[in-house]
């Protein structure tokens, strides 16, 4: 009986809480509010919006620059000694034909004097170069050519006279010996070693003494004009297989004089 009063007593108040309860709902708007997101957006970088070029504007690409570079400098050509000795040779030969073509034979002969001196006078072996050999052999024949046709008309380049040779003047004179000059000359040939042999008398003591004293002009051009070929003359003895020291033999009788 009583838990029936009690429901009876509790059912009212409940309808009445309920009642009340849907007024106050009635009243209030409803609001809607968006679902919660557990985490935030991430935030994106913008891409770069291309903006429109101007054409006009636009770098243009670089173009290379050509360069222009200086040929390299040529070197250097080294002297040439044979050819410089055969320019000099061939401008007296030519010389000397201009000059017997005119008619002056005695400026001719020095020109061609000079040609040969270059040529045999000169430091060069002329045997070492071919081309030395070619330009002694065509000066030869050309001087040659010319002094023959020269005879045949009755001149010659000049007149030609007989030279003594050294070995005449020490003939015509009888020197005596020099008891001081033979004795240092016999130290100097026991010095001296030679492919002849060597044999100290007085007649050779008498020469020694003519040309150390009156005569030693006459032995130095001798030795001048003889120490023009002196290197080419002992090259073709040593070739031939005798005495290099032949030469003074040359140099005594004739003093490389070509008329004596």
């Amino acid at each position: 009986m009583r838990i029936t009063k009690l429901s009876l007593l509790i059912a009212p108040l409940t309808a009445g809480l309920l009642a009340s309860t849907a007024c106050q709902s009635a009243k209030r708007p409803a609001t809607f509010l968006p679902p919660a997101q557990t985490q935030a957006p991430a935030l994106k970088a913008a891409a770069p919006v291309a903006k429109p070029t101007n054409p006009a504007n636009q770098q243009q690409p670089v173009r290379p620059v050509a360069t222009i570079t200086a040929p390299a400098p040529k070197p250097k050509q080294k002297p040439d000694p044979v050819a410089e000795v055969i320019v000099e040779v061939e401008k007296e030969y030519q010389a000397g034909r201009d000059n017997y073509k005119a008619g002056h034979l005695d400026a001719a002969k020095q020109n061609f004097d000079r040609a040969f001196n270059l040529l045999l006078g000169s430091t060069l072996d002329i045997y070492s170069d071919e081309r030395l050999q070619r330009e002694l052999d065509r000066v030869l024949e050309g001087v040659n050519s010319e002094d023959m046709q020269a005879l045949q008309e009755g001149e010659g380049f000049t007149e030609q006279k007989a030279e003594p040779a050294p070995i005449d003047e020490a003939n015509g004179v009888t020197y005596p010996v020099d008891p001081k000059i033979k004795a240092q000359a016999e130290v100097e040939v026991q010095a001296t070693r030679s492919d002849l042999p060597l044999m100290l008398t007085d007649p050779v003591a008498g020469y020694i003494n003519y040309f150390s004293t009156r005569g030693r002009s006459t032995l130095e051009h001798a030795l001048i004009r003889g120490g023009r070929y002196q290197e080419m003359i002992q090259k073709i003895l040593r070739q031939e297989g005798v005495p290099p020291e032949l030469i003074y033999l040359a140099q005594a009788e004739s003093g490389f004089h070509p008329l004596a």
